[in-house]
């Protein structure tokens, strides 16, 4: 199967592969923070990141009538990074939003809505339409419009809060942030990377945002 995609395709899966199972074997380590909720933020946020990776490399691999099915379930797994990512950072931070209540339902109401469009895409078609390709390579060519994008809009707007808990924590404690801009910057990387493999067919037109995420959450396991 993988000798038939040519080297191109081989390459493809093997980033997201990798990414993917990068993160699943750094959960080892979140597991030994002492902290339970920062533990479980970390370990929420590195199997979302990894899961969504190897489902978009499964996404190359499967034949047709699953490709469909497993993009969204990549999308969902992809959005719940998002929310891992916050509860870490309250926790991180010394704050309390992840236990309050209210958020939590309000949280639970915009993942569940968004996860709803997500699945109904088929329907409506209007979060991403699909199509097969064999150049360069077999695989489901995405084109993603106005709900993705207005999704994608809500994930860094939100991520960027969590962001701010952390550089405020730092700013505060006097640590360096240098590391942490750079994490910052490789988050968004792919986002730029997807805008430019809507133009150009040097690029395989996915969502490359999985391992920007993959990258990010390993990082802040260690930075």
């Amino acid at each position: 199967m993988l000798h038939s995609l040519g080297l191109i395709g081989q390459i493809y899966i093997s980033v997201f592969a990798l990414s993917g199972f990068i993160c699943f074997a750094a959960i080892s380590r979140a597991r030994k923070f002492q902290d339970p909720e920062v533990r479980r933020g970390l370990v929420g946020l590195l199997a979302t990141a990894g899961g969504w990776a190897l489902l978009r490399a499964a996404g190359f691999l499967l034949p047709d009538p699953f490709r469909v099915p497993v993009y969204i379930i990549g999308l969902t797994v992809g959005f719940a990074t998002v929310w891992a990512w916050l509860y870490f950072c309250s926790a991180y931070s010394g704050r309390t939003y992840h236990r309050n209540a209210s958020l939590r339902r309000v949280s639970a109401a915009i993942f569940l809505t968004v996860v709803a469009i997500k699945a109904t895409n088929p329907i409506h078609g209007a979060y991403f339409t699909a199509r097969e390709v064999s150049t360069p390579f077999a695989h489901l060519a995405v084109e993603h419009n106005v709900l993705h994008w207005t999704a994608t809009g809500l994930s860094y707007v939100l991520s960027a809060v969590g962001l701010f808990m952390i550089f405020q924590l730092f700013f505060e404690s006097g640590y360096d942030t240098r590391p942490l801009s750079v994490l910052s910057l490789l988050i968004g990387l792919p986002v730029v990377v997807d805008i430019i493999a809507q133009f150009t067919p040097l690029l395989v037109n996915i969502i490359y945002a999985p391992v920007g995420v993959a990258v990010f959450a390993v990082g802040v396991l260690f930075v």
